[in-house]
């Protein structure tokens, strides 16, 4: 099990698909818990939370710890494991395609993109301007 933080901006796990990332405003949010934000240490712990949800079942110890841990973030262990055990339907895009400028943008940028329904992560990956080629979920 291993967590990652990048620049203060991203957390990723080795086990886990989910995410958390940084809203700018001190904030974080966590792929499993959509529309919540989180200070930086609940979405470590909500990580975490990701993290053993995804090792083998069963195993009451482990179970034990993500109940506690889940309380810290304020919800219960079973719900936590059934949300962590789902596909993130979120997460970053790429939206800059390497050769393009758009209205004075760098084109060889990339920018992190956050949406709070499919339907908002569908209508905006369907713009021609974003390359939806790549993301985290890949």
């Amino acid at each position: 099990m291993t967590l990652k933080i990048n620049d203060e901006t991203l957390i990723t796990a080795t086990g886990t698909k989910h995410i958390a990332l940084a809203t700018g405003d001190g904030m974080w949010r966590v792929s499993w818990l959509p529309g919540q934000e989180l200070d930086r240490n609940a979405a470590v712990t909500a990580m975490t939370v990701a993290e053993l949800a995804a090792a083998e079942r069963p195993n009451p110890e482990l179970d034990e710890t993500i109940d506690a841990l889940s309380a810290e973030i304020g919800i219960c262990g079973s719900d936590a494991i059934m949300l962590c055990l789902a596909a993130p339907m979120y997460g970053p895009h790429f939206t800059a395609k390497p050769g393009q400028d758009h209205d004075g943008f760098l084109s060889s940028s990339a920018h992190l993109a956050w949406f709070d329904s499919p339907e908002e992560r569908a209508a905006f990956a369907s713009s021609p301007l974003v390359d939806s080629s790549r993301n985290v979920e890949d």
